[in-house]
């Protein structure tokens, strides 16, 4: 297999310009989606179970505004701090805690229609002054079962999406060939800071899944409207398990431990959830 290696590095740096996404009011997905959310038709405050539901609609699967001490809340919010003036998700982080301590939130949706290939997209941003202590979780895409510290058994893989040191990006993905057991890695250059606190970003995944016992599945990551990774040699699963079923939106630091955790609480804001088996227009 190929080493797990980005493409080029300078493409992912801030300014390289995202596809203009336009706000509407959670448009009917095409038939060949799972969902697209926007939260212009939710109301502004509290995020609630049954909101995500009425938005993910028959993907979605379960909501938490995350767990741990309080002081952590998940709210829909409007004007100048949300994507291009409409109305975004907001999540609250806290300094302090670790992944072991609080989680931020938990959106699952592990009912989307079984499938072979999946493109999935979606806006993010960091609040200013973001302390991105040494990283944590964005959000996970994957099929099967969901394995932590064990290389699958070909029933199950997953692609995790990070942010790291400085705000840099970090996939890591659970597969049948991986050399370590928390799953491959992959880097950009780590001194950049690709996701700049106070700035939205477009963030953007495409899985095809190998076939029978194949190393040939493919999995791409996009920032900005740019492709910075591409590996085309996976073997994801055996045989024909463990299609694409699965996004979740989970943030939380770390890892355990001290050096995961900030020094002070944050914001992230997320938009434009796409999901579909097409590549999303811009």
């Amino acid at each position: 297999m190929r080493p797990w290696t980005w493409l080029a590095a300078a493409a992912l740096l801030p300014g390289a310009g995202g596809p203009p996404l336009q706000q509407k009011a959670n448009p009917p997905p095409p038939s060949d989606a799972a969902f697209h959310v926007t939260f212009e038709g939710a109301a502004a405050g509290e995020y609630t179970a049954a909101q995500a539901k009425a938005d993910f609609g028959a993907a979605f699967s379960e909501f938490r505004p995350g767990w741990g001490p309080p002081g952590r809340e998940v709210v829909v919010v409007s004007g100048a701090e949300a994507y291009k003036g409409g109305k975004s998700l907001r999540v609250r982080t806290l300094a302090g805690v670790d992944s072991v301590q609080a989680h931020f939130i938990d959106l699952y949706c592990n009912r989307i229609p079984p499938a072979e290939e999946y493109w999935w997209d979606f806006m993010i941003k960091f609040g200013e002054g973001f302390d991105f202590a040494v990283g944590g979780k964005i959000m996970n895409f994957g099929g099967g079962k969901q394995y932590a510290g064990a290389k699958p058994a070909g029933d199950g893989w997953s692609c995790y999406w990070l942010f790291d040191v400085n705000g840099a990006v970090n996939l890591y993905t659970y597969h049948m060939d991986q050399e370590r057991p928390w799953g491959d890695n992959g880097y950009p250059a780590r001194k950049a800071r690709l996701l700049v606190p106070g700035q939205w970003s477009h963030l953007m995944g495409h899985v095809k899944l190998n076939t029978g016992d194949n190393r040939d599945g493919i999995y791409e990551f996009f920032f900005n409207g740019k492709p910075v990774f591409q590996k085309r040699d996976i073997r994801f699963r055996s045989g024909t398990q463990a299609p694409a079923d699965q996004f979740d939106v989970t943030a939380f630091y770390g890892g355990q431990g001290d050096m995961f955790k900030a020094k002070r609480d944050g914001y992230i804001y997320y938009d434009n959830f796409r999901c579909g088996r097409t590549r999303p227009p811009p």
